[in-house]
């Protein structure tokens, strides 16, 4: 994991849920990010950015929980690349030849 992912993206947010559901969700399970960030529109599923203190605990969040089922809501987590990590992907794909 790459030093960067201190903060993770979190999917299958319902457009009712608010930032103290999903907060009370997550510290049923011990998880205690230093930052949330909800991008909720009011029609459809949104996402969560979760902010933690170090790579560590970001690292364990997904490890452990990522496919977890709590109250109904089957928590999906990933990582966030930062835009330098985003950039470097993407010159090198474009330099990448692939041999059939």
């Amino acid at each position: 994991m790459n030093t960067h992912y201190k903060t993770l993206w979190m999917g299958n947010i319902e457009p009712w849920m608010t930032l103290s559901f999903l907060t009370s969700i997550l510290n049923e399970l011990n998880i205690f990010p230093q930052r949330i960030i909800l991008k909720n529109p009011s029609n459809k599923r949104g996402c969560a950015f979760l902010e933690f203190n170090t790579k560590k605990q970001a690292e364990y969040i997904l490890n452990n929980f990522n496919g977890k089922k709590i109250n109904n809501l089957q928590l999906k987590f990933n990582r966030v690349r930062t835009l330098e990590e985003k950039y470097l992907a993407q010159k090198i794909a474009k330099f990448t030849v692939s041999i059939h």
